[in-house]
């Protein structure tokens, strides 16, 4: 029998009777030649996140030291005054500080690093299999996804990495383990009303992890089945925690429970989000008109909407030249749809519009890093891991690309906190830091 040519190409046309695009990377021969330098690209990258873990766990120890009433203070309100919306994490914490003779404040600190650790190990475990693609790097290094908290201080440490910490180990089971359904019903109902009770405009978000589900599975009724009730239980307990906003009665309560006397006191942690309990929403909504008004949200957000959805839409393009990933890549942008519909309110209410973008961009990021993933296990679809371009023109492109994206820009989380030039404008935040935030002692009160 006469045997078959072998094809230079084993992950594309022939390039006999196929015209190829150009190509950053270097020829197969030469990649063949080359040393493999996913080893390289995952030290690189481990270094890059150790920066962000580490100043991350900084910015959560200063906010301790400060009593930021928003970053810390939000994780403060409980049920101290009666059943309220967004007090679960609160109320946990007064009770298991109050057992271990520990101020809440310190409860709460180490939930945010062990959510923040578990985000962190979900992206690690996702790119296990990567091949480090230009979108990978550029996602990777986005101000908008990683380096938020750290680009953008007091925007961290919010609610929404229970719903990150939850959609990330959701990917990383779906990838590398089977899981019975009723396992997965249990788990994600307890996930979904836990969440509800702890910041219910997470429901909003939901759809990010339906698709999770629906890709994961590859099938959209055993998604279904697996999470109508999840769904259900979660809308129905948001709805609930809606229905108690609270009122400034209840706040100050909450503010005595931490060993505070007037939630509205200057440099009080109860000055942020306990003493917003008692605003209703006539008066969020006449905020955020002045907002938009004052610091141009409109024309600000637009811009940075665009920056953050450049790694994405470049994601886009390059799985989309893998035929089995079409439907797919169409459910993910249906559902995000779903999710920015319902999420309209947020952005009508809420003055922290860069904060509602970035829980976006970032479900989605960890959804195409599943989607990247699993491609990549499977060997029909997997490629190699480019080396770099022979071409030093290219790799001063591409280097003078990567470092402009990720230092040069940040995605403030409100309007009044104006853009700075990415880290260098940080570098300048710090050095006028102490003289906008002296020190102070943390809670000491347990009861």
């Amino acid at each position: 029998m006469q045997s078959m040519p072998t094809n230079p190409m084993p992950f594309g046309p022939n390039p006999a009777t196929h015209k190829r695009p150009i190509s950053l990377a270097p020829s197969p021969t030469q990649q063949k030649n080359a040393p493999d330098p996913a080893p390289r690209y995952r030290l690189f990258f481990a270094l890059y996140l150790s920066f962000i873990a580490g100043t991350t766990a900084c910015y959560g120890l200063l906010n301790v030291r400060i009593r930021s009433s928003w970053s810390v203070g939000d994780w403060l309100i409980n049920y101290s005054a009666g059943f309220v919306r967004r007090g679960l994490p609160g109320e946990f914490a007064l009770r298991l500080g109050h057992g271990l003779g520990l101020s809440p404040i310190y409860v709460i600190l180490f939930l945010q690093l062990s959510l923040y650790a578990v985000v962190f190990y979900c992206v690690w475990k996702l790119l296990a299999h990567s091949n480090w693609n230009l979108w990978v790097v550029t996602i990777l290094l986005s101000p908008a996804t990683l380096a938020f908290q750290v680009l953008d201080p007091p925007a961290g440490f919010r609610k929404e990495i229970l719903l990150f910490a939850g959609l990330g180990t959701l990917l990383v089971l779906l990838l590398h383990k089977p899981w019975r359904d009723g396992w997965l019903i249990l788990c994600a109902s307890v996930f979904g009303v836990v969440c509800a009770l702890s910041h219910e405009p997470l429901v909003l978000f939901t759809p990010y992890l339906f698709a999770a589900l629906a890709i994961g599975f590859q099938s959209i009724p055993r998604a279904v089945k697996v999470g109508i009730l999840p769904i259900v239980l979660t809308v129905a307990t948001a709805a609930l925690a809606a229905q108690h906003p609270g009122n400034l009665q209840m706040a100050q309560k909450m503010c005595s429970s931490l060993g505070n006397s007037d939630p509205n006191m200057p440099r009080s942690i109860c000055n942020g989000a306990i003493a917003y309990i008692g605003r209703d929403q006539a008066f969020a909504r006449a905020e955020v008109r002045n907002y938009i008004q004052t610091y141009r949200y409109y024309s600000l957000y637009t811009v940075l909407t665009v920056l953050a959805g450049i790694p994405i839409l470049m994601a886009s393009r390059k799985l989309w030249s893998h035929r089995s990933l079409h439907r797919d890549l169409f459910l993910l942008a249906a559902l995000t749809l779903v999710s920015v519909a319902a999420s309209t309110p947020l952005f009508l209410y809420g003055g922290d519009w860069g904060r509602w973008i970035y829980i976006h961009v970032f479900c989605i990021f960890l959804l195409l890093l599943f989607l990247d993933a699993r491609r990549q296990l499977d060997p029909a679809t997997a490629e190699p891991v480019p080396t770099p371009s022979t071409s030093r023109p290219k790799r001063i492109a591409i280097a003078l690309f990567l470092f402009s994206y990720a230092t040069c820009w940040d995605l403030p989380h409100m309007g009044l906190f104006k853009p700075r030039t990415g880290y260098f404008g940080l570098a300048r935040y710090f050095y006028e830091y102490r003289g906008q935030h002296p020190s102070q002692p943390a809670i000491v009160h347990i009861g």
